[in-house]
């Protein structure tokens, strides 16, 4: 009996993990379908907005060149230029041209006022693309920029022009709405079956996400690339098709498999004789057999599927509410880090907005160094409207300086104004200021005895950049006897020039990395997480718990990393975020034995440095809801679970007194007692007799099963032998007989895996049948496919290894993978193999050899020898770089690539003589 009833548990056990791997995959399914439904759906899209990038790209390297070829053309022959790009590409909002970094130029003028005059140099938000184009002299896309002629999301096309000492002499930038592009690519349908997203991949910078979520981005359904000029966008399609809405079956797998699984419970305890204890062992026996009562017959049948089905039920909707719980609750994270991200950048932007505003006053002779009673209070004004700030100084470009200022330690903010001339022997003098922005009658606190503001970092970071410009964190150089100003700060200076254009000195914007620490903490206090800020290799420059970012070591400031940090959250997101190398991402941490959501991002400050937002919150405080909402729910399953049995209870007892006394007569009719009276007017079919005949109906259905499943299993065997004969020919040219591309394309991928975990070479060869058209033209296909089956004949006795790869690469070209075997090995075989295709003399009277020949060319890849990570595509490059050599050295010859450096020179091997 213990055997029977640890059968039934084993088969419970199996069929509920049979039904839970069935609706995985269906899902699994369900996802894979989606897929390719979407990697079918998904190109056409790229192909028009490919075409509508790659249109308007060529209008702006056109109108480049035009104008730095002509470079007096006048103001009619640019509007001209302008007008027709427009007419060509409608989605263009503006056409802009730059002389050197000032807009000159805009079309059309109306709705675009924002921009005339422009200068680049002080909108850091545009000198980083700016300096990229003009450091590889080619065109940029710009994106995402928030375009300031409509505040919305957009891209900028730039091309650089050079005159002709090389130096920049102006920019041709052309806006667009990326909305509006996606809309006229159709990738804005309503009708779509997914949504888009798009990143930009730009070499040397972090992804940028340009359109859609950050959930969409990281959990795609299907992707495809945009190239531009210098990167990529891709294009991630999310399905809106649920699984639920599409597949109703879906929903009856469990309440159906769960009732099947009792069935067969209940027959397998009752073939073991477990339910023969709750029988009678007296009254009527057929063919040996007890009978059950109706009333446990009832009970069995409707109380114990109750807690099975209400149990499944359950256990589909917790497994269900975890995944929904974890995907919300990591959407909420992501959503907050959003939210400080966009909070941290708004905070980075005053200084940027502050340094430029004060640069213009100065360009339009708004303010001049030589009246300091007016340049004071004008910047103690301005420094009023930004509590954020903690410095706002001006350096002249005699070394004065006056700076106003709020303490960053300690809780005295009082304004101060700080002063340091060469009149007072550039002593620093730090003053205390009223609200009429005057300094204060009291005898001034003393600081530096010597301060030259030409010395600092700020100073010249931008004399060093002529243009607004970031600067590295640097700890202030303000001697206060009372250590208010101990801190590190960072911001944004710009070189100061007159309307004359005479240099004036540098105005820089500062704002302390404990003023960003408090605004952290101000966004984070209620949450119970805590955010930090880090420069791209780790170092710290703010937390919202205040935590130590760096101490002092005698003089020298020594910066702590985030993997340093004093406290465990900071510190186990900065080893997990330096071990994984990644821009951005999301994880689930442990954080002294609780579980924490980690989501950290990259975030580029315009032409400045690139640091790293990271968020860190304890689990609990997000899954507070959500527990409570699976409490609740998990009470009202018990509830209904009890009820259920109560109700099913006096049913059974209802539907069971009938037959209750029906049993009772006869049992006295067996001990004899005739003269009971019959208690009813119709009697019951025997039991014994409806269990024969299901008894009968079960051994018949299992009959069935087992024929049933003989036959699937040899269908499934046939069907397996059918896949695997399909595959041996999706793998192999019908022409040939070489293995064909995929074949190569999937070896190749692992080979290359395999040179990198291992560091043995490879080598590739390209191979291309010379003349091979003249010879069809002059010899006809038949015979073409002839010569083509005796050069694959050739290679395959000659690539005698099993890790050697021959395969047909497309037409007349064939390419052969060599494992461990380096430059010297590959040019042999690959001689060998265009002297024995020589030999084989097949006539050819369009060659100036007289026989079919074959160019070869080879690349070899020893990871010891190159510095750079090469890919198959790479290797391939190379190898087709030879091959294009040996055909340009007159065919019939082999060519070797000597280096994985693109830029070193082929070596030309001749035939043997």
């Amino acid at each position: 009996m213990k055997r029977t009833i640890g059968l039934a548990i084993v088969v419970l056990l199996t069929c509920i993990a049979v039904l839970t791997g069935l609706d995985q995959y269906q899902r699994l399914h369900h996802d894979q379908a989606i897929t390719e439904t979407l990697d079918r759906q998904l190109p056409p899209f790229q192909a028009r907005l490919q075409a509508r990038l790659d249109g308007i790209v060529a209008e702006n390297r056109t109108m480049a060149a035009a104008i730095a070829t002509q470079p007096d053309l006048p103001v009619s022959a640019v509007t001209a230029l302008a007008q027709g790009a427009v007419a060509r590409q409608p989605r263009l909002l503006s056409v802009l041209v730059a002389h050197r970094l000032k807009v000159g130029f805009v079309y059309p003028a109306k709705g675009n006022e924002a921009v005339i005059g422009l200068d680049y140099a002080l909108h850091p938000e545009f000198m980083g693309s700016i300096n990229r184009a003009i450091a590889t002299r080619d065109t940029v896309v710009d994106a995402p920029v928030s375009l300031m002629q409509t505040g919305r999301p957009g891209l900028v096309i730039r091309t650089p022009m050079f005159d002709k000492a090389g130096d920049l002499s102006g920019l041709i930038s052309m806006a667009v709405d990326i909305e509006g592009l996606l809309i006229e690519s159709g990738l804005l349908e309503p009708t779509l079956d997914f949504s888009i997203s798009i990143e930009q991949h730009t070499n040397g910078q972090p992804p940028a996400r340009l359109f859609g979520t950050p959930d969409d981005t990281q959990h795609p359904t299907s992707t495809a690339r945009i190239i531009l000029p210098d990167g990529v966008w891709t294009l991630a399609a999310t399905t809106r098709v649920a699984f639920d809405q599409e597949h109703t079956e879906a929903t009856l797998l469990w309440p159906i498999g769960g009732g099947l699984t009792l069935l067969l419970v209940l027959l397998i305890l009752w073939r073991g004789g477990v339910l023969k204890l709750l029988a009678e062992q007296q009254g009527d026996r057929l063919a040996g057999k007890a009978t059950i009562r109706v009333r446990t017959l009832m009970i069995l049948a409707v109380v114990v599927p109750t807690p099975v089905l209400i149990g499944g039920v359950a256990l589909l909707f917790y497994h269900t509410s975890m995944q929904a719980a974890d995907h919300m609750e990591q959407q909420q994270v992501n959503e907050l880090a959003e939210q400080v991200r966009e909070q941290v950048s708004s905070f980075f932007a005053i200084p940027r907005q502050v340094a430029a505003f004060n640069a213009d006053l100065f360009r339009y002779g708004l303010l001049d160094p030589s009246d300091p009673v007016t340049l004071q209070t004008t910047l103690l004004a301005q420094f009023r409207q930004q509590p954020l700030l903690t410095f706002l100084s001006i350096g002249t470009a005699e070394g004065d300086y006056y700076a106003a200022s709020r303490p960053p330690r300690r809780d005295d903010k009082t304004l101060r104004l700080l002063r340091a001339t060469t009149a007072e022997g550039r002593e620093m003098k730090l003053f205390r200021v009223d609200d009429t922005n005057q300094p204060s009658q009291q005898v001034p606190t003393s600081g530096n005895a010597f301060f030259d503001a030409r010395t600092r970092p700020w100073y010249q970071a931008a004399l060093n950049s002529e243009t607004l410009k970031w600067y590295p964190a640097y700890r202030y150089g303000i001697d206060d006897p009372n250590g208010l100003y101990d801190a590190i700060g960072i911001g944004m200076s710009a070189p100061l020039y007159s309307t004359d254009h005479r240099f004036l000195g540098v105005i820089a914007a500062d704002v302390s990395l404990s003023q960003l620490g408090a605004f952290l903490h101000k966004h984070l206090s209620s949450l119970g997480g805590v955010a930090f800020l880090a420069e791209h290799d780790g170092t710290l420059l703010a937390s919202s718990d205040d935590s130590a970012i760096y101490h002092l070591d005698d003089t020298r400031t020594l910066r702590i990393r985030a993997d340093q940090s004093d406290t465990p959250a900071i510190r186990t997101a900065g080893a997990i975020m330096r071990a994984a190398n990644s821009p951005a991402d999301s994880r689930s941490i442990e954080v002294n034995g609780q579980r924490h959501l980690l989501n950290w991002q990259s975030l580029q400050l315009p032409d400045g440095p690139l640091l790293t937002i990271a968020l860190v919150m304890p689990e609990h405080r997000l899954s507070n809801g959500t527990g409570k909402a699976l409490h609740t729910v998990g009470s009202l399953l018990l509830v209904v679970l009890i009820l259920g049995g109560i109700a099913a209870l006096a049913f059974s007892y209802w539907f069971t007194q009938p037959l209750l006394a029906l049993d009772r007569w006869a049992r006295h009719l067996g001990a004899g007692e005739w003269n009971t009276t019959l208690p009813v007017d119709s009697a019951i079919s025997e039991l014994s007799g409806l269990s024969h005949s299901l008894g009968t109906m079960a051994r018949q259905l299992q009959r069935h099963a087992a024929e049933l499943e003989q036959k699937v299993a040899e269908r499934t065997q046939e069907l397996a032998d059918a896949n695997r004969r399909l595959a041996q020919l999706s793998r192999t040219d019908g022409l040939t007989g070489l293995a064909n591309r995929r074949h190569l394309d999937e070896t190749f991928a692992n080979e290359c895996a395999r040179v990198h975990r291992s560091g043995q070479a490879l080598a590739v060869m390209l191979i291309d049948v010379d003349l091979f058209k003249p010879y069809n033209d002059h010899y006809g296909h038949p015979a073409g496919d002839e010569a083509l089956r005796q050069v694959a004949t050739v290679l395959q006795t000659s690539c005698r290894r099993a890790s050697d790869l021959a395969a047909r690469y497309g037409g007349e070209e064939f390419c052969v993978l060599m494992a461990d075997t380096d430059p010297a090995g590959a040019m042999a075989l690959a001689e060998h193999i265009r002297g024995a295709v020589e030999a084989l003399s097949l006539p050819h009277e369009k060659s100036a050899c007289g026989v079919v020949t074959i160019s070869i060319g080879v690349a070899s890849w020893l990871p010891a020898a190159t510095p750079l990570p090469v890919t198959e595509q790479t290797l391939l490059r190379w190898a087709d770089q030879a091959l294009y050599r040996a055909k340009e050295a007159g065919r019939n010859r082999v060519v070797v690539h000597e280096s994985a450096q693109e830029s070193h020179p082929a070596q030309d091997h001749q035939p043997l003589a």
